[in-house]
């Protein structure tokens, strides 16, 4: 003759088992930002991939000052470069024009001048630049 176990109080009933526990919603919330941000991130570096029309360095030139040193005149300049690429050893020349037509030149060198970014250099002339006309002239570079 079998005997048949009676339920107790103290028997366990069978845990479901791990993935079938309900998760909670502001789990549920935090994944789906989390795959949000991915997806934008993906979609970012496919439409940067495919749509790269990058524009050659563009430069601006402004005077922030001079200032006299002896016989010499210094001219400072910011240059911006407005372009969407670098620009590497980028040659520049600036031209004093004077009203009797004489003209005297100055050359900077920029070793490194990134896209979106503002660098600037000072220029030696003979003559007083505030009696003159002042020409800019970017001569060349390389890309990096």
């Amino acid at each position: 003759m079998q005997k048949k176990r009676a339920h107790s109080k103290n028997s366990r009933a069978i845990k479901s088992p791990l993935f079938l526990t309900k998760t909670p919603l502001w789990e549920k919330l935090i994944g789906l930002a989390g795959f949000m941000l991915f997806c934008c991130m993906v979609f970012f570096l496919l439409y940067s991939a495919l749509n790269n029309h990058k524009r050659p360095p563009d430069f601006n030139f402004e005077i922030v000052g001079t200032e006299q040193l002896g016989d010499r005149f210094l001219v400072f300049v910011d240059i911006n470069n407005t372009g969407d690429s670098t620009a590497a050893e980028l040659h520049i020349e600036m031209r004093l024009t004077s009203d009797a037509g004489d003209v005297e030149s100055s050359v900077a060198v920029i070793d490194y001048l990134p896209a979106s970014s503002t660098q600037r250099i000072g220029l030696y002339f003979s003559s007083d630049p505030a009696l003159s006309q002042l020409e800019f002239r970017p001569m060349g570079y390389q890309e990096p």
